[in-house]
């Protein structure tokens, strides 16, 4: 069996570490619009890439809004079942409750 190595010190195993650090992405601006993108990438924000439309951002400009819409929709009938309820038990302690 072999034999463990020797403890290695905080500076040794600090100096070995220093190049495990993260490199920063390349970016680019986008011709279009100008919007930092990366680059070989088709620009998330107008759909060009080099010079060429090839994402029709309409579309998904249309779905993007159709989920917004949705969603605004479901918290305002959220908010609206909850206040019902508060209403509803407000008036349930009211009749409880009994003058003397």
């Amino acid at each position: 069996m072999s034999v463990p190595g020797k403890r290695v010190s905080r500076s040794r195993t600090r100096r070995r570490r220093a190049h495990h650090r993260l490199a920063l992405k390349n970016t680019g601006t986008c011709a279009q619009c100008g919007a930092v993108n990366l680059p070989h990438m088709v620009c998330k924000a107008c759909g060009f890439y080099k010079g060429q439309n090839v994402v029709d951002q309409s579309r998904q400009h249309g779905r993007l809004q159709k989920r917004a819409e949705e969603k605004h929709r479901r918290l305002h009938e959220d908010a609206e079942h909850e206040h019902q309820e508060a209403q509803e038990e407000q008036s349930d302690n009211g009749a409880e409750k009994k003058p003397e």
